[in-house]
């Protein structure tokens, strides 16, 4: 079991990082939230490009759900995109989670770290394992079956 915990790191202008891993509950996103905001209180809007490692997350509590999701409004307003590194369900599907609720169209959820950088930097292969949240639709209802 990983130990739960999180870093928040921005190197030189354009770029935030946030790591969360183990069993996240609400105190702990809270000082996430905390210290993310404190580091960005004077950046502009749409100067960062932001990526979320959510690789390690094993647990998320409903309550910190709810300030991730805050978190990532805020973010949303700094950020110019947004990449979530998550494969395994539990932080993939916070991952969506946070990117649907917390309202950023420019956020994707990648498989990996590289294409993550890759979705950042603004060079996005056609193959690549990246969906950009605004392409998560739910499947159209089949017109066959019998509630449709």
């Amino acid at each position: 079991m990983t130990n739960p915990g999180f870093r928040v790191y921005r190197n030189a202008l354009k770029r935030l990082t946030v790591e969360m891993a183990g069993a996240i509950d609400e105190d702990l996103a809270m000082r996430c939230e905390r210290e993310a905001r404190a580091q960005l209180a004077l950046a502009a809007e749409r100067s960062l490009r932001v990526l979320w490692n959510l690789s390690a997350v094993e647990s998320y509590s409903f309550e910190a759900r709810v300030v991730i999701v805050r978190l990532q409004r805020f973010l949303s307003t700094k950020a110019d995109r947004t990449a979530y590194v998550a494969v395994a369900a539990t932080p993939r599907s916070l991952a969506l989670w946070a990117a649907r609720m917390g309202n950023d169209a420019r956020a994707c959820i990648a498989a990996d770290h590289e294409s993550a950088e890759a979705w950042l930097a603004g060079g996005i292969e056609p193959n690549t394992l990246i969906r950009p949240v605004a392409s998560i639709r739910p499947p159209a209802p089949d017109k066959n079956s019998a509630t449709g």
